[in-house]
């Protein structure tokens, strides 16, 4: 939402500190009817700024969509679960799913669980695999320090 727009109707320029105040406390403008009037920033504006990018999350969602179908051969899903901090944002599921035609939910594991650590929890609960998450080149730098002196 940070950035700067004109339209019509003015010039609005916002911060990355403003944008992220105004996700937290309002959350997403979908329906402009029902979300609060913010001070010295016309709702359309706000909306145009925030559309591309949620415009993006979907379209990425979608497309992993198609790729599992791609992979698996099923097609069908049938709910999200949304978890992590950006689960907490007000109109992101109702946007989400109504872009993506499938119920979306947000699950509480724990009553006291901060949804920012479900990542942690799900890695925690992966069965005793091994998760590694650090990027190739930190993950096997072994190997990849041996293929340089090799070279």
């Amino acid at each position: 939402m940070s950035g700067i727009m004109v339209s019509p109707e003015g010039r609005v320029e916002l911060s990355g500190e403003e944008a992220e105040r105004i996700k937290v406390e309002y959350g997403i403008p979908v329906d402009l009817e029902n979300f609060p009037k913010l001070e010295n920033i016309p709702l359309t504006q706000l909306q145009a700024m925030v559309r591309p990018a949620l415009e993006k999350i979907q379209s990425e969602i979608a497309r992993t969509f198609e790729y599992y179908k791609g992979q698996t051969g099923e097609g069908a899903v049938n709910k999200i679960l949304l978890t992590g901090g950006s689960s907490l944002t007000p109109h992101l599921k109702e946007f989400l799913s109504e872009a993506l035609g499938i119920p979306i939910a947000t699950p509480e594991p724990l009553p006291k669980l901060n949804p920012r650590l479900t990542a942690a929890l799900g890695a925690a609960l992966s069965g005793g695999r091994r998760l590694n998450l650090l990027p190739e080149e930190v993950k096997h730098r072994w190997k990849l320090i041996g293929q340089k002196f090799l070279q």
